[in-house]
């Protein structure tokens, strides 16, 4: 964070929240995904079960190898695992979605406005910063933060923004809120001022952090 003070206490509710948004967005996402690979092989082989099984059903046996139990006691695993990822994906997906949607919550309409506006954006991070715990915060130490989204200017046409590679028009907040957010979360993070990781999702323990 640029230039602005805090301490163990300063802003300790908005860092969590900012740590856990961390999280669904990279560490759990990741998890999602994975775990979606996952369902897909176990899926797959049990329809190749089933489908040999069928074969057999009918006394087809060629290119067979396994006898019925085999493919029977198979095709029951496969199903196990199915379902214990799909819940293994609900619990991982609601939890994803809470972190998002308390870290979202915390991006507010003056905070926006001031964006899409392209009025004192700087001033009115600052504001934020100062309403969730962070004191020290200025307009002069928050104007790092609003590159986060692209240069904007009035005076800048389209050449300017096909060769630098800024955004010239405004976002709408779904999109501010994911990328603003998303970048805030990511400096915090690289910064050491968060520790999204003590947060990490473990599906296979009960004690996991709300």
């Amino acid at each position: 964070m640029t230039n602005i003070q805090f301490n163990a206490t300063t802003g300790k509710a908005f860092r969590n929240t900012l740590a856990k948004y961390h999280n669904a967005r990279h560490a759990l996402a990741d998890y999602i995904n994975k775990a979606n690979s996952n369902l897909t092989s176990w899926k797959t082989i049990l329809d190749n079960d089933l489908e040999d099984y069928r074969k057999l059903e009918k006394g087809e046996t060629d290119g067979i190898l396994r006898d019925k139990d085999t493919i029977g006691k198979s095709a029951v695993n496969a199903q196990a695992n199915i379902e214990r990822i799909k819940a293994d994906l609900a619990k991982a997906r609601e939890k994803s979605a809470k972190a998002m949607k308390s870290a979202e919550d915390l991006i507010t309409d003056d905070l926006y406005d001031a964006y899409a506006n392209d009025e004192d954006f700087a001033q009115a991070i600052a504001t934020w910063f100062q309403a969730n715990g962070f004191a020290d915060a200025t307009a002069e130490n928050c104007e790092a933060y609003t590159r986060y989204i692209g240069s904007r200017s009035k005076k800048n046409g389209s050449k300017a923004s096909a060769k630098s590679g800024m955004l010239q028009t405004a976002q709408n907040k779904k999109s501010f809120t994911t990328i603003w957010l998303g970048a805030l979360a990511d400096d915090f993070q690289n910064a050491g001022i968060i520790n999204a990781y003590k947060y990490t999702f473990d599906v296979t323990k009960k004690n996991n952090k709300k």
